[in-house]
Protein backbone atom coordinates (compact mmCIF):
# COMPACT_ATOMS: atom_id res chain seq x y z
CA UNK A 1 0.00 0.00 0.00
CA UNK A 2 0.87 2.38 -0.27
CA UNK A 3 0.55 29.01 15.12
CA UNK A 4 0.36 31.73 12.58
CA UNK A 5 2.62 34.67 11.75
CA UNK A 6 1.55 38.00 10.29
CA UNK A 7 0.36 39.05 6.86
CA UNK A 8 3.76 39.31 5.23
CA UNK A 9 3.99 35.51 5.12
CA UNK A 10 2.72 33.61 2.12
CA UNK A 11 1.92 29.93 1.83
CA UNK A 12 1.89 28.29 -1.53
CA UNK A 13 0.64 24.71 -1.39
CA UNK A 14 -0.81 22.18 -3.80
CA UNK A 15 -4.43 22.62 -4.79
CA UNK A 16 -6.72 21.76 -7.67
CA UNK A 17 -6.04 24.07 -10.61
CA UNK A 18 -2.43 24.60 -9.62
CA UNK A 19 0.52 24.73 -11.96
CA UNK A 20 3.50 22.53 -11.10
CA UNK A 21 6.51 21.19 -12.92
CA UNK A 22 5.28 18.24 -14.91
CA UNK A 23 7.69 15.94 -16.66
CA UNK A 24 6.70 13.95 -19.70
CA UNK A 25 9.04 10.97 -19.93
CA UNK A 26 9.70 9.32 -23.25
CA UNK A 27 7.93 5.98 -23.66
CA UNK A 28 11.14 3.97 -23.28
CA UNK A 29 11.64 5.55 -19.85
CA UNK A 30 8.03 5.19 -18.69
CA UNK A 31 8.65 2.23 -16.39
CA UNK A 32 12.24 2.97 -15.41
CA UNK A 33 13.61 4.77 -12.37
CA UNK A 34 12.32 8.28 -11.77
CA UNK A 35 15.12 10.64 -12.88
CA UNK A 36 13.75 13.64 -11.00
CA UNK A 37 11.28 14.51 -8.29
CA UNK A 38 9.62 17.62 -9.63
CA UNK A 39 9.57 20.89 -7.69
CA UNK A 40 6.47 22.04 -5.84
CA UNK A 41 5.57 25.69 -6.04
CA UNK A 42 1.81 25.82 -6.06
CA UNK A 43 -1.44 27.27 -4.73
CA UNK A 44 -3.34 29.18 -7.36
CA UNK A 45 -6.33 31.27 -6.31
CA UNK A 46 -7.19 33.31 -3.23
CA UNK A 47 -5.33 32.71 0.03
CA UNK A 48 -5.93 34.41 3.41
CA UNK A 49 -3.59 37.25 4.29
CA UNK A 50 -2.83 35.56 7.64
CA UNK A 51 -1.11 32.58 6.04
CA UNK A 52 2.31 31.27 7.06
CA UNK A 53 4.90 31.45 4.21
CA UNK A 54 5.75 30.61 0.60
CA UNK A 55 6.13 26.83 0.59
CA UNK A 56 8.80 25.52 -1.80
CA UNK A 57 9.99 21.98 -2.30
CA UNK A 58 12.95 22.04 -4.71
CA UNK A 59 13.39 19.69 -7.64
CA UNK A 60 15.49 16.65 -6.81
CA UNK A 61 17.66 15.43 -9.67
CA UNK A 62 18.57 11.84 -8.89
CA UNK A 63 21.49 12.03 -11.31
CA UNK A 64 22.99 14.85 -9.21
CA UNK A 65 22.04 14.04 -5.59
CA UNK A 66 24.83 16.25 -4.23
CA UNK A 67 23.32 19.46 -5.59
CA UNK A 68 22.07 21.88 -2.93
CA UNK A 69 18.83 23.81 -3.53
CA UNK A 70 19.23 27.56 -3.99
CA UNK A 71 16.22 29.63 -2.85
CA UNK A 72 17.69 32.62 -4.70
CA UNK A 73 16.55 31.00 -7.95
CA UNK A 74 12.91 31.57 -6.97
CA UNK A 75 11.31 34.67 -8.44
CA UNK A 76 8.48 36.32 -6.51
CA UNK A 77 6.89 39.36 -8.15
CA UNK A 78 3.66 41.33 -8.40
CA UNK A 79 1.71 40.30 -11.46
CA UNK A 80 1.59 43.93 -12.58
CA UNK A 81 5.35 44.41 -12.19
CA UNK A 82 7.05 41.20 -13.37
CA UNK A 83 10.49 42.84 -13.64
CA UNK A 84 10.76 43.73 -9.94
CA UNK A 85 11.58 40.78 -7.72
CA UNK A 86 10.36 40.92 -4.14
CA UNK A 87 13.09 40.02 -1.61
CA UNK A 88 12.43 37.27 0.89
CA UNK A 89 14.14 35.22 3.61
CA UNK A 90 14.33 31.45 3.12
CA UNK A 91 13.88 29.16 6.13
CA UNK A 92 14.26 25.41 5.89
CA UNK A 93 11.24 23.60 7.35
CA UNK A 94 12.12 19.98 6.64
CA UNK A 95 14.72 17.80 5.03
CA UNK A 96 14.16 19.51 1.68
CA UNK A 97 11.33 22.05 2.15
CA UNK A 98 11.54 25.81 2.59
CA UNK A 99 9.35 28.73 3.60
CA UNK A 100 10.12 31.89 1.67
CA UNK A 101 9.15 34.92 3.78
CA UNK A 102 8.80 38.22 1.91
CA UNK A 103 10.70 41.11 3.50
CA UNK A 104 7.63 43.35 3.19
CA UNK A 105 3.99 42.57 3.91
CA UNK A 106 1.93 41.29 1.01
CA UNK A 107 -1.13 43.33 0.09
CA UNK A 108 -4.73 42.16 0.28
CA UNK A 109 -6.20 42.17 -3.21
CA UNK A 110 -2.81 42.06 -4.91
CA UNK A 111 -1.92 39.31 -7.38
CA UNK A 112 1.52 37.73 -7.13
CA UNK A 113 3.54 35.36 -9.29
CA UNK A 114 6.12 32.83 -8.12
CA UNK A 115 8.42 30.91 -10.45
CA UNK A 116 11.02 28.19 -10.02
CA UNK A 117 12.89 27.96 -13.35
CA UNK A 118 14.59 24.64 -12.56
CA UNK A 119 13.85 21.79 -14.97
CA UNK A 120 14.83 18.14 -15.05
CA UNK A 121 17.86 17.81 -17.33
CA UNK A 122 17.18 14.12 -17.97
CA UNK A 123 13.99 14.94 -19.88
CA UNK A 124 15.65 17.43 -22.22
CA UNK A 125 14.53 20.99 -23.08
CA UNK A 126 10.95 20.02 -24.02
CA UNK A 127 10.22 17.37 -21.41
CA UNK A 128 10.00 19.40 -18.20
CA UNK A 129 8.38 22.75 -17.46
CA UNK A 130 9.36 25.31 -14.84
CA UNK A 131 7.03 25.59 -11.85
CA UNK A 132 4.94 28.76 -12.13
CA UNK A 133 1.91 29.92 -10.17
CA UNK A 134 -0.26 33.03 -9.78
CA UNK A 135 -2.25 33.81 -6.65
CA UNK A 136 -4.29 36.56 -5.01
CA UNK A 137 -3.96 37.55 -1.36
CA UNK A 138 -7.43 37.56 0.21
CA UNK A 139 -8.82 38.79 3.52
CA UNK A 140 -7.87 37.24 6.83
CA UNK A 141 -9.68 34.04 7.81
CA UNK A 142 -9.80 32.07 11.09
CA UNK A 143 -7.91 28.82 11.13
CA UNK A 144 -10.20 25.85 10.42
CA UNK A 145 -10.98 23.37 13.16
CA UNK A 146 -12.37 20.69 10.85
CA UNK A 147 -11.63 19.66 7.28
CA UNK A 148 -15.04 18.56 6.03
CA UNK A 149 -17.15 15.51 5.21
CA UNK A 150 -16.63 12.45 3.03
CA UNK A 151 -19.03 10.85 0.55
CA UNK A 152 -18.49 7.33 -0.76
CA UNK A 153 -19.47 5.94 -4.16
CA UNK A 154 -21.17 2.60 -4.66
CA UNK A 155 -18.97 -0.47 -4.84
CA UNK A 156 -17.65 -1.32 -8.31
CA UNK A 157 -16.01 -4.58 -9.35
CA UNK A 158 -14.30 -5.07 -12.71
CA UNK A 159 -11.22 -4.36 -14.76
CA UNK A 160 -9.16 -1.31 -13.85
CA UNK A 161 -5.62 -0.04 -13.94
CA UNK A 162 -3.70 0.00 -10.68
CA UNK A 163 -0.11 1.04 -9.94
CA UNK A 164 2.64 -1.49 -10.40
CA UNK A 165 4.15 -2.88 -7.22
CA UNK A 166 7.69 -2.63 -8.57
CA UNK A 167 7.59 0.02 -11.33
CA UNK A 168 5.81 3.16 -12.48
CA UNK A 169 3.77 1.24 -15.07
CA UNK A 170 0.10 0.62 -14.34
CA UNK A 171 -1.21 -2.94 -14.44
CA UNK A 172 -4.67 -4.01 -15.61
CA UNK A 173 -6.38 -6.23 -13.01
CA UNK A 174 -9.76 -7.28 -11.69
CA UNK A 175 -10.45 -5.23 -8.59
CA UNK A 176 -13.10 -3.92 -6.23
CA UNK A 177 -13.05 -0.18 -5.62
CA UNK A 178 -14.90 2.78 -4.18
CA UNK A 179 -14.29 6.49 -4.62
CA UNK A 180 -14.17 8.83 -1.63
CA UNK A 181 -14.96 12.53 -2.17
CA UNK A 182 -14.09 15.30 0.29
CA UNK A 183 -16.40 18.31 0.64
CA UNK A 184 -14.59 21.04 2.53
CA UNK A 185 -16.20 22.59 5.60
CA UNK A 186 -17.05 26.29 5.07
CA UNK A 187 -14.33 27.28 7.54
CA UNK A 188 -11.75 25.31 5.52
CA UNK A 189 -12.68 26.77 2.12
CA UNK A 190 -10.53 29.95 2.45
CA UNK A 191 -7.55 27.67 3.10
CA UNK A 192 -8.21 25.30 0.21
CA UNK A 193 -5.13 26.16 -1.85
CA UNK A 194 -2.90 25.85 1.21
CA UNK A 195 -3.98 22.37 2.28
CA UNK A 196 -1.86 19.32 1.65
CA UNK A 197 -4.21 16.36 1.92
CA UNK A 198 -3.52 12.85 3.11
CA UNK A 199 -5.87 9.87 2.97
CA UNK A 200 -5.88 7.32 5.80
CA UNK A 201 -7.44 3.86 5.65
CA UNK A 202 -7.74 2.29 9.10
CA UNK A 203 -5.28 4.96 10.31
CA UNK A 204 -2.70 3.89 7.72
CA UNK A 205 -1.63 6.31 4.99
CA UNK A 206 -2.97 5.45 1.53
CA UNK A 207 -1.90 6.94 -1.79
CA UNK A 208 -3.11 5.94 -5.28
CA UNK A 209 0.49 5.92 -6.50
CA UNK A 210 3.76 6.38 -4.67
CA UNK A 211 5.30 7.80 -7.86
CA UNK A 212 2.95 10.80 -8.07
CA UNK A 213 1.90 13.61 -5.76
CA UNK A 214 -1.74 13.35 -4.69
CA UNK A 215 -1.68 15.94 -1.89
CA UNK A 216 -4.12 18.19 -3.82
CA UNK A 217 -6.70 15.48 -4.54
CA UNK A 218 -10.08 15.85 -2.84
CA UNK A 219 -11.23 12.65 -4.55
CA UNK A 220 -9.44 9.33 -4.32
CA UNK A 221 -10.21 5.79 -5.44
CA UNK A 222 -9.41 3.04 -2.92
CA UNK A 223 -9.18 -0.49 -4.27
CA UNK A 224 -8.54 -4.16 -3.50
CA UNK A 225 -7.22 -6.48 -6.20
CA UNK A 226 -9.18 -9.71 -6.57
CA UNK A 227 -7.84 -13.27 -6.48
CA UNK A 228 -5.68 -14.22 -9.43
CA UNK A 229 -4.52 -10.65 -10.09
CA UNK A 230 -1.16 -10.03 -11.71
CA UNK A 231 1.44 -10.24 -8.91
CA UNK A 232 3.23 -7.24 -10.40
CA UNK A 233 0.24 -5.07 -9.42
CA UNK A 234 -0.01 -3.19 -6.15
CA UNK A 235 -2.71 -5.06 -4.23
CA UNK A 236 -4.24 -1.98 -2.62
CA UNK A 237 -5.97 -2.53 0.72
CA UNK A 238 -7.27 -5.79 2.18
CA UNK A 239 -10.71 -7.11 1.32
CA UNK A 240 -13.52 -6.09 3.63
CA UNK A 241 -14.66 -3.07 5.63
CA UNK A 242 -12.39 -0.09 6.28
CA UNK A 243 -12.67 3.30 7.98
CA UNK A 244 -11.44 6.21 5.85
CA UNK A 245 -10.65 9.78 6.76
CA UNK A 246 -8.62 12.65 5.33
CA UNK A 247 -6.27 15.09 7.01
CA UNK A 248 -5.24 18.49 5.72
CA UNK A 249 -2.05 20.25 6.76
CA UNK A 250 -1.35 23.93 6.12
CA UNK A 251 1.84 23.70 4.08
CA UNK A 252 4.98 24.57 5.98
CA UNK A 253 3.29 24.24 9.38
CA UNK A 254 2.21 21.52 11.78
CA UNK A 255 -1.40 22.79 11.72
CA UNK A 256 -3.55 19.79 10.75
CA UNK A 257 -7.32 19.31 10.64
CA UNK A 258 -9.23 16.09 10.02
CA UNK A 259 -12.41 15.22 8.16
CA UNK A 260 -15.28 13.15 9.42
CA UNK A 261 -14.83 9.43 8.83
CA UNK A 262 -16.55 7.22 6.26
CA UNK A 263 -16.76 3.47 5.81
CA UNK A 264 -16.00 1.49 2.67
CA UNK A 265 -16.48 -2.23 2.07
CA UNK A 266 -14.35 -3.73 -0.69
CA UNK A 267 -15.38 -7.24 -1.73
CA UNK A 268 -14.80 -8.91 -5.07
CA UNK A 269 -18.28 -10.46 -4.87
CA UNK A 270 -20.31 -7.41 -5.90
CA UNK A 271 -23.26 -8.55 -3.76
CA UNK A 272 -21.19 -7.78 -0.66
CA UNK A 273 -22.44 -4.21 -0.42
CA UNK A 274 -20.90 -0.77 -0.58
CA UNK A 275 -19.89 1.91 1.87
CA UNK A 276 -21.55 4.53 4.01
CA UNK A 277 -22.80 7.78 2.55
CA UNK A 278 -22.94 6.77 -1.15
CA UNK A 279 -21.84 9.79 -3.10
CA UNK A 280 -19.79 10.55 -6.15
CA UNK A 281 -19.78 8.73 -9.42
CA UNK A 282 -16.47 6.91 -9.45
CA UNK A 283 -15.77 8.13 -12.99
CA UNK A 284 -12.65 6.72 -14.58
CA UNK A 285 -11.72 3.88 -12.23
CA UNK A 286 -8.10 4.12 -13.25
CA UNK A 287 -7.38 7.44 -11.60
CA UNK A 288 -7.92 9.63 -8.58
CA UNK A 289 -9.20 13.04 -9.58
CA UNK A 290 -8.16 16.37 -8.14
CA UNK A 291 -10.37 19.18 -6.94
Amino acid sequence: MAGMMQARWLVVALSGGVFVSVATPRSAEACGPVPCTQAKLAGAGAVPVNFPGVFWRPLIDNAHPDRSPDPAQISLTRAGDPDTRLPFMATRTGSSDFLLVPDSALTVGETYVATDPTVCEAYGPSGSQAAHIQFVVGPSAPMPTTLGTLAVSDLAVGQRSVPGAFSRCDVEVTAAWQTVQLTLAPEAVPWKSLLQLEVSVDDQSFTPSRYEDHSADTQVTIYHTCAGADPSADSGVASGSHVVHMRGTIAGTTMTVASATATINLVCDATGGGGSGGGPDSGDPGSADGA
